[in-house]
């Protein structure tokens, strides 16, 4: 009598006649990574299970790779004991990280007064200008990984991901390096940022006065203010100044 239970065959055609007193369960993680073995007894003594019944057991259910052949020889010396023993593992795939991109350079833009070591604020300088000198760089970033394929315990191979590659945005007064892998300020100046892209302003215009609002102003380039500057406030050049 040949005896199938669950996605199980318990024996092979030379042993149509002889029956079996267990049945040896063979499961398989979701992402068939991952296989295990249970031992379900048909009576109270201890049954006699060998090496070679678990390996036809998974061999029935396609497991054939990332075998773990101490764990299979544990159960055939403890039958009794084994539920959902780990006897294979498949190697995962790895999906490829994508590139990143790091700025050098405070792109917020927002002005925030000085915090000072006594606890106090600088309303004088308040960061409003974020100035750059030409060869600085502005901007890093790190490449695209591969991904590395996987296989499963039914020796199916699994391919992965690679990572996506990112690009720099820029404008005007910047540049990229040799390598590809920064961008760099072509020009002395103030960074604009606006809609992911970097660009250099070569001149500053403040549509307003400098004063509370704005701090001190210093910047290596024209000066250009529309409005005043208030009474206890500088503004700084190594070029011209229009007021």
């Amino acid at each position: 009598k040949r005896i199938l239970r669950e996605g199980v065959n318990m024996g092979n055609d030379k042993e149509l006649n002889k029956e079996k007193d267990f049945d040896i369960i063979v499961k398989l993680s979701s992402d068939y990574y991952e296989s295990f073995v249970s031992i379900v007894s048909h009576h109270i003594d201890e049954v006699v299970v060998t090496e070679e019944d678990v390996l036809e057991a998974l061999k029935q259910k396609s497991v054939t790779f990332g075998l773990d052949y101490q764990a299979i020889s544990n159960i055939a010396e403890k039958p009794n004991f084994a539920s959902d023993i780990l006897v294979a593992k498949g190697l995962r795939h790895v999906n490829g990280e994508d590139g990143v991109i790091t700025f050098l350079i405070d792109i917020e833009g927002e002005a925030k007064p000085k915090k000072l070591e006594d606890g106090s604020v600088d309303f004088k300088n308040m960061d409003f200008v974020h100035s750059v000198k030409k060869g600085q760089v502005l901007a890093t970033r790190t490449m695209p990984t591969e991904g590395k394929k996987g296989t499963t315990v039914t020796a199916r191979n699994v391919m992965a991901k690679n990572g996506k590659i990112v690009n720099f945005k820029f404008g005007k007064n910047v540049e990229i390096s040799e390598d590809q892998l920064s961008i760099i300020a072509s020009a002395d100046g103030t960074i604009n940022y606006s809609a992911g892209k970097v660009s250099i302003i070569e001149v500053l215009e403040i549509r307003g006065d400098v004063g509370v609002k704005t701090g001190n102003i210093t910047f290596p380039g024209k000066v250009i203010v529309q409005g005043n500057v208030t009474s206890g406030y500088v503004v700084e050049s190594e070029d011209t100044i229009e007021i």
